[in-house]
């Protein structure tokens, strides 16, 4: 009886050491863009999750950012270095995957012709490009122009430049989520600039609940919802082309760059949102899917049963949806 209670009395003061669980919100800036944070953690190192969120992702952008002279992408693209590093590489290899099985509507060397139109980096105003100059800004667009051989980027094209902002999001929240998950943390949330992953359960206790935005002429995040999902140790991401967009003679031109024609895409579709494990492949089929409009889509898609999706699309009565069997599931009715 007495080795029984001095063992009771054990495991009670075991139980007590341990840290207790709490939940922890934070925001910031990264990658151009805000990001959220929530996540239950051990109470003891609590305070220091937002600096060890942000330091991974200031390692990150001196990898992948354009916006960072010295990044390992803006050498590459000014021609200073063709070294990259191990995020570039992983980054790199996952975006030639979505380019071969998308036909190549996700490619990263369309960068010329999106700084042409003035939704790149090189901070260009809005405008018109003539057909003359996407016509000679394609011979430097293509996968087939660049690859890795080793630790180093061999262009076989002059002028050839990349930009990973299509995919360079869902890969960040990826890398979050990883901290998390390697600290042993089964519950949390992680969404930059829109794209998303989730793990566990929310503060209330149930599956995470996450917006979709109604694709509303330049409005800002959360004004208007389109749909709520369950988001199920999932990621999602969504690409729109209802805030980046300039109009001439009644005519949109939005940031989507069609690689093949050169020119923003033309089509009904609006939004496109994709359900996947992780969120650098759902970032970048989102935009493989609004590069080749609604009709195209539907064709990727029906090819890639593990992506469930949301498509909105302008109709002659307004706008329409089409979801995927399995998106279906995670509305929120």
């Amino acid at each position: 009886m007495v080795t029984i209670l001095l063992l009771a009395a054990g495991l009670l003061l075991l139980a007590g050491c341990r840290p207790r669980p709490v939940y922890v919100r934070f925001s910031g800036m990264a990658l151009g863009t805000t990001y959220s944070i929530a996540a239950q953690v051990d109470r003891a190192g609590a305070q220091s999750w937002p600096e060890r969120v942000a330091a991974s992702l200031d390692l990150l952008e001196s990898s992948l950012s354009t916006f960072r002279p010295s990044s390992v992408i803006s050498m590459i693209n000014s021609g200073q270095s063709a070294r990259t590093d191990s995020m570039f590489r992983q980054v790199f290899r996952a975006a030639r995957i979505v380019h071969d099985a998308s036909d190549g509507f996700f490619d990263i060397t369309v960068t010329p012709l999106v700084n042409a139109w003035g939704f790149g980096f090189a901070g260009a105003p809005h405008r018109q490009v003539p057909q003359a100059s996407v016509d000679s800004l394609l011979q430097m667009v293509g996968m087939d122009k660049v690859h890795l051989s080793a630790d180093t980027i061999v262009k076989e094209v002059p002028g050839v430049m990349l930009d990973m902002s299509a995919i360079a999001k869902g890969f960040a929240v990826d890398v979050v989520a990883r901290l998390f998950e390697e600290a042993g943390c089964q519950d949390y949330m992680v969404e930059i600039g829109g794209e998303v992953r989730t793990s566990g359960r929310s503060e209330a206790g149930r599956i995470w609940r996450i917006g979709i935005d109604s694709p509303v002429d330049r409005a800002m995040p959360g004004d208007s919802l389109q749909t709520i999902i369950q988001l199920d140790g999932k990621s999602m991401a969504t690409s729109g082309n209802y805030r980046q967009f300039f109009e001439v003679d009644g005519i949109r031109y939005a940031h989507t760059i069609n690689p093949k024609t050169g020119c923003p895409t033309q089509d009904s579709l609006l939004s496109v949102t994709i359900v996947t494990d992780n969120a650098m492949m759902a970032d970048a089929w989102a935009t493989a899917c609004m590069a080749s409009g609604y009709a195209g889509a539907r064709r990727l898609l029906a090819s890639r049963p593990e992506l469930d999706a949301l498509l909105i699309y302008g109709g002659r009565s307004g706008n329409k949806v089409y979801m995927t069997s399995g998106f279906t599931e995670m509305v929120l009715h």
